[in-house]
């Protein structure tokens, strides 16, 4: 996929770089109050994934704790 959205928003540069901590720290906060949701997610530990809203992307990965971190923390994402 390319273009001037997709090129924008890419992991680890320009939007993507600004907005994934604070969409990951909200989407955290959400989870330490569900205990099932954490449940759930723990199976998929290491998993990316990567959520578009032109012009916004966020590539997240699931942690062992069910959390979700900014998958630019963890270094790049092939697809």
């Amino acid at each position: 996929m390319s273009g001037p959205a997709h090129d924008a928003a890419g992991a680890g540069t320009g939007l993507a770089a600004i907005f994934a901590p604070p969409v990951a720290a909200a989407i955290n906060h959400l989870l330490r109050s569900a205990s099932w949701a954490r449940e759930r997610l723990i199976p998929f530990a290491g998993k990316t994934v990567h959520f578009v809203l032109a012009p916004f992307a966020v590539t997240l990965t699931i942690l062992d704790s069910g959390e979700v971190e900014d998958s630019a923390s963890t270094g790049p994402v092939t697809r």
